[in-house]
């Protein structure tokens, strides 16, 4: 199936409630590439003041799903985080974000897989930045892609 892949990612992303619930919105989307930020909100924090650590992860796995997306060769195969492993580098305060890119031949290669073989994971690592560009956190996932039944 044709498909305009940056489109489709944008599309898949605005179908989860959960997202706009927590402020999450896309600045921008190209293939292979993206930026997703969380800007602050009182009700995304914890205890200390800083941004809760469920806020984090939620931002780095729905914006590295998209970045994957985005290069994505088909809409005849369909992914969710498998696992992830978060890295916390520093209090997280303010506005934060993702963006991140992967190589959209790469990601060709693991559609393909996933597409002749049935299934296929993608690993990619996510770094979550404050304001100032510092990182606050890096998660390491493993999206795992399937063909569509």
């Amino acid at each position: 199936m044709e498909l305009n892949s940056p489109e489709l990612a944008k599309a898949m992303f605005l179908q989860m409630p959960f997202l706009e619930k927590l402020g999450i919105k896309i600045a921008y989307v190209e293939k292979g590439k993206a930026r997703v930020e969380l800007p602050f909100d009182i009700s995304n924090t914890n205890h200390l003041g800083t941004i809760h650590a469920g806020a984090l992860y939620t931002l780095a796995e729905t914006g590295g799903g998209l970045v994957i997306t985005s290069a994505a060769t088909s809409a005849d195969v369909i992914g969710v985080a498998k696992s992830g492993f978060i890295k916390y580098k520093k209090p997280a305060k303010g506005m934060i974000y993702i963006e991140e890119e992967v190589d959209p031949e790469w990601v060709a290669e693991k559609f393909n897989q996933a597409l002749t073989g049935g299934k296929a994971d993608i690993p990619f690592t996510v770094h979550i930045r404050d304001e100032d560009g510092d990182v606050v956190a890096e998660v390491e996932f493993v999206y795992h892609i399937r063909k569509r039944a």
